[in-house]
Parts: C-alpha cells; sequence; structure tokens
C-alpha cells in the first residue's frame, strides 16, 4: 500500500527515527496552532492544545496504524481537543490576535493578509472584516466550524474533513454548506 508522506514518516518513526517525528512536529505545529486558534479564538488555548495533539500524536507511535491520510487523524485529534475544550465549563473565551508583534515565536506571523498591499483606509476595512469574521465564526455550531475550518482554511479535501470529523461525505458537505450559508448572512454588510 501507498502512503502518503506525513503518514510515511509516521511509521518511520514508529521503528524508531526520531528525525521523522520533528519533521511532522515543524510541519505540523504552526498548522495546528492556527486551526485550533481559529477554531477558539485564544491564542494561548490555541498554544496549549497544540502541545497536547502533538503530544498525542507522539505517544501514538507504538499503536499507530495507517486507516486515514496522517493529516486527516491530526486533525480529528485537534477537532476532538477543540470540541471537548468548548464543552470545559471553565472555558472562557479570551482572542487576542496572533497579528501580535513579535518575532520570538513563529506564531506571531501574521494569519490574515500581509496590510502592507493595502491603502490605510483598506487596512482598516480588512481588519474590521476579520473582527466580523471571527465573531461569526464563534456564532456557528461546533460541527459546522470545524467543516469550515478544515475544508477552507486547512485545505482539507470533503473525504479527509468526513474521516475528521466522522461523518459521511454527504454531511461534510451539508455543514460546510450550512457554515458558509450562515457566515454570509451574519457578514452581509461586508459582502459586495
Amino acid at each position: 500500500m501507498r502512503y502518503d508522506r506525513d503518514t510515511q514518516l509516521m511509521l518511520a518513526f514508529k521503528r524508531g527515527d526520531k528525525k521523522s517525528f520533528d519533521i511532522l512536529f515543524k510541519r505540523y505545529s504552526v498548522l495546528l496552532i492556527n486551526y485550533i486558534y481559529r477554531f477558539l479564538g485564544s491564542r494561548h488555548k490555541a498554544e496549549e492544545l497544540a502541545q497536547e495533539v502533538l503530544l498525542k500524536i507522539y505517544l501514538a507511535k507504538d499503536t499507530y496504524r495507517p486507516k486515514a491520510k496522517f493529516s486527516t487523524w491530526v486533525y480529528r485529534i485537534a477537532t476532538n481537543a477543540c470540541l471537548n475544550e468548548l464543552r470545559r465549563h471553565e472555558y472562557h473565551h479570551h482572542s487576542v490576535s496572533l497579528d501580535a508583534s513579535g518575532e520570538e515565536n513563529p506564531v506571531n506571523r501574521k494569519v490574515w493578509m500581509d496590510d502592507q498591499a493595502f491603502t490605510p483606509e483598506q487596512s482598516m476595512e480588512k481588519r474590521g472584516f476579520e473582527e466580523a469574521f471571527k465573531e461569526a465564526l464563534k456564532t456557528l455550531p461546533e460541527r459546522q466550524k470545524a467543516a469550515f475550518l478544515l475544508n477552507r482554511f486547512q485545505n482539507a479535501s470533503y473525504s479527509e474533513v468526513a474521516g475528521a470529523l466522522s461523518c459521511s461525505v454527504a454531511s461534510v458537505k451539508s455543514l460546510i454548506h450550512r457554515a458558509t450559508v450562515g457566515l454570509k448572512d451574519k457578514l452581509k454588510d461586508y459582502i459586495i
């Protein structure tokens, strides 16, 4: 059976090649932080949960069996971590922008588009849209948000999203459609 590159790396790690995990860690750490941040809206929680997800991947070395694409497996773990976090009673939303200055952490890189391509007026308008978009995302039901973020921001295919959410491709299409309609409704003042 032919496996994708990340699955091959995880299998090599399972056989004892620690450098393979280092490659996976570098490849997925920022992706996971950005996904979790968009899901929960908290930079601190995103960094914390991304570490937990990466630790679960590390600890799963001996029991790992490739049943799906590696990224599907990773995003299933991350989505479950996000859903569990949202269900916790002590979860309080504190949004901190990933656009904050500071180069000591690669997460501080801009998640959205580069402001230098815009006039000051356009930059202010774009920031307004970004804030409205973040607020609109918070209003989506959990599974709609997960499906939408995985597909649109993590470039996961419908089948990969279905694997991550343990549902059918038809359900994924429906979740993404409902999320898109909901977001369009919330953002109608920004859409031409």
